[in-house]
């Protein structure tokens, strides 16, 4: 953690495996509706082909049941066709009863390897469901342990679980034919404590009965074959955290579909960038893993130039006050529900075009959706173009429930419930606070929840039981007056990790601003171990009791320069705000600024190995925003302008999303960039919390220590 927290965290991780496999049981012959032997159809002169693994039953009735990975499959599926322009032919789903070892042995067979007819031929597997451990039997793996995945009908008939090894035996023949191989994988191999009274499920299983192995930290690397120069690997989760669903979702498929749906040529390195914002506003602060070709386009995907968007097809013309409504349809995207918004453009614009918000019609805001299509209202800027069938709408923000933070209290015939005059008092204060209208709902299994622990104080605590704030015993009311605050805070982080850029043809999110964490010249005794200075824009470990500045350099190639501030944010709620003060830092192309100043330097206490995320953004001079008031509440930009970014922030903090005119201010584009942290504990040093790094402990200066040639992990 950074700043002032004073609690620990437990890590809650989400994993997307995507699995290949040799299998030894008997085939079987594929006649399913979707995995077609058809001959493969090129596109672009390569072939596309994908194997799309779900698995949510199994034949041991000692494994359980998920919900979610037939619809990880079946999304997974309409994103490649909808955006990634894969033939139906192309792709094989095999889910549930069909994804047996033969099954699977089969379809790499078939439907991959036997298909594949040049060096550009693009093949992804994916898989999601639950993963596990066994025994290394041929001494290749150095903690003795095999990564899993669990099919259909594993461990049944003498059939056991589908190995790493047979998988990197299908890569390696894949490997011969072509190089352009994309695995992902929604599932984990370790194993932890989850709630999971009903919306929470981890996916992953104990090893096999008699197994001679303990479970440990899921390592993703396991999964990863060395010398395939091609090969990108995604993985939900490492450093020993665990996969889970929620409602019928995987949480990093999720993550994956929101940013493949967004974008059109992301390279592996653009998409590692973004995952882990977005797992944290899901509520799982987990660490994912994504290793490979890291500066290869997605899917070698270089043709597409739009976001995966919807089309207009009627429009209603609006009279006197009665705004212009319009029916709109398209591909299932993440996030589309009522007050979602998307912007109209000409249905001739393509490419870049749609991402200039000076080029849009109008701003559209949903009333009502089925998922594929969906009713709402416009407004547009006065001398707009008028709205004709064919328009193209692309989503911009998502919808009320989509980014609503869904809060439970455990009930009290449980252990750990909250009483019921209690609850009730509880309730009543969150239903009537209207700062959190639209930001928190009150649900039976919410992605926090808060119970009573025997001290009378109440504990708020994520969905695998990770401690991220305790409030001490008072009285009901001010305990729900401070329990509302806190929920506030954690509903407001979810917003912010969830914004993404306007950059329209200026500026390139996760590349214009680039981000380090740096240590002060001189540091107390209190920081040992040596710091590892991460590039701009990666992951940085920070030796505890370090203290720290944030610095931020404007790419050359720039066409303006930014007015730079952003935000801390901790898994505990806490969000701070720089510049602090209120001033603004203009920073102009290829310069750099660092914050420095007093009470912008941030200090290393635990947790310990837990991801706080910065987010660093940049927005022109007629768009300027006080970042330091977003830790109480979004004000109006000086001078009274209010550009796209603060109307952004404005909508969604104050409840006026789909409420405020398209017309109002300056649309004006910006960009911002998010890095995750991590606090390293001392060598030898023992849990001391923010205490442990006080001046009065820790006073003797000294200078920082730097390692040199080693990885950004300390």
């Amino acid at each position: 953690m950074i700043g002032g927290r004073k609690r620990r965290g437990i890590v809650t991780i989400v994993l997307v495996f995507a699995a290949v496999a040799i299998l030894t049981s008997p085939r079987q012959a594929l006649a399913f509706e979707n995995c077609s032997l058809a001959p493969a159809e090129l596109v672009d002169g390569q072939l596309r082909l994908a194997l799309l693994i779900g698995v949510g039953t199994y034949l041991d009735p000692n494994i359980s049941e998920l919900d979610g990975p037939t619809n990880d499959v079946n999304r997974f599926r309409e994103l490649l066709l909808s955006g990634y322009r894969f033939p139906d032919e192309n792709i094989c789903v095999l889910t549930d009863e069909h994804a047996t070892h033969a099954a699977v042995e089969e379809a790499f067979q078939k439907v991959l390897l036997d298909r594949i007819a040049s060096k550009n031929d693009v093949v992804l597997i994916y898989f999601a469901g639950h993963g596990s451990q066994t025994e290394d039997h041929n001494s290749d793996e150095a903690d003795g342990r095999d990564e899993t995945i669990i099919l259909h009908d594993s461990r049944t008939e003498g059939r056991g679980d589908f190995i790493d090894d047979h998988m990197n035996e299908w890569l390696k023949r894949l490997d011969e034919k072509t190089p352009n191989i994309t695995l992902m994988l929604d599932s984990c191999n370790s194993g932890s404590a989850a709630r999971g009274r009903g919306e929470f499920k981890k996916r992953w299983v104990e090893p096999m009965a008699g197994g001679s192995v303990s479970v440990r930290g899921g390592d993703a690397t396991d999964w990863t074959p060395a010398l395939f120069s091609g090969l990108n690997v995604l993985s939900a989760a490492t450093d020993g955290t665990v996969a889970m669903e929620q409602d019928g979702t995987g949480l990093f498929t999720q993550a994956l579909l929101d940013i493949l749906s967004d974008s059109p040529r992301l390279t592996y390195a653009q998409v590692a960038k973004r995952i882990p914002p977005l797992l944290r506003a899901a509520g799982t602060p987990q660490i994912a893993y994504v290793q490979g070709n890291m500066e290869s386009f997605v899917f070698q995907n270089t043709s597409r130039k739009a976001p995966i968007s919807w089309s207009v097809r009627s429009v209603l013309l609006g009279s006197g006050s009665n705004p212009v409504r319009v029916e709109m349809a398209g591909p299932p995207l993440p996030g589309i529900g009522p007050n979602a918004e998307l912007r109209i453009f000409d249905g001739a614009k393509d490419g870049d075009d749609l991402f200039d918000v000076t080029k849009a019609k109008g701003l559209a805001v949903v009333e009502a959706s089925t998922g594929f299509n969906a009713t709402a209202t416009v407004a547009q800027p006065s001398g707009a173009p008028p709205l004709t069938e064919g328009d193209v709408a692309v989503l911009i923000r998502p919808s009320d429930d989509y980014d609503a933070l869904t809060f439970s209290l455990k009930p009290e015939g449980e252990a750990g419930g909250i009483p019921a005059n209690l609850a009730e008092t509880l309730r009543k204060e969150i239903l009537s606070n209207k700062e959190m209208e639209g930001l928190v709902t009150l649900s039976d299994d919410g992605e926090l929840e808060a119970n009573l622990n025997q001290n009378g104080a109440l504990v708020l605590s994520g969905p695998a039981n990770d401690v991220r704030n305790v409030i001490p015993p008072a009285t009901p009311e001010r305990q729900a007056a401070l329990l509302t605050g806190i929920l506030t805070s954690h509903a407001r982080q979810r917003i912010f990790l969830r914004l993404k850029g306007e950059g329209g043809n200026d500026f390139t999110d996760q590349e214009t601003l680039k981000v380090q964490i740096i240590p002060e010249t001189t540091q107390t005794t209190c920081a040992a171990g040596a710091w590892v200075q991460a590039p701009p824009n990666s992951e940085q470990f920070i030796p505890e009791c370090y203290e720290t500045h944030i610095r931020v350099t404007v790419d050359a190639r720039s066409p303006y320069p930014l007015l730079v501030g952003g935000l801390v944010m901790s898994s505990d709620g806490s969000i701070i705000g720089f510049p602090s003060d209120g001033r603004l830092e203009l920073v102009p192309p290829g310069s750099t600024h660092d914050f420095r100043a007093r009470n912008e330097r941030l200090v290393a206490i635990s947790p310990y190995d837990v991801q706080d995320q910065i987010m660093v953004f940049g927005t022109q001079e007629k768009n300027p925003v006080r970042w330091g008031d977003l830790t109480l509440t979004v004000r109006r930009a000086l001078g009274g302008t209010v550009g796209t970014l603060h109307r952004t922030l404005d909508r969604y903090l104050s409840g006026k999303r789909g409420q405020m005119s398209a017309v109002d201010g300056d649309d004006t584009t910006w960009t911002m960039t998010s890095i995750p942290i991590r606090v390293s504990q001392r060598p030898g040093g023992s849990p001391g919390g923010p205490e442990a790094c006080k001046p009065q402990i820790c006073e003797a200066p000294t200078q920082p220590i730097t390692g040199l040639g080693e990885e950004s992990r300390p």
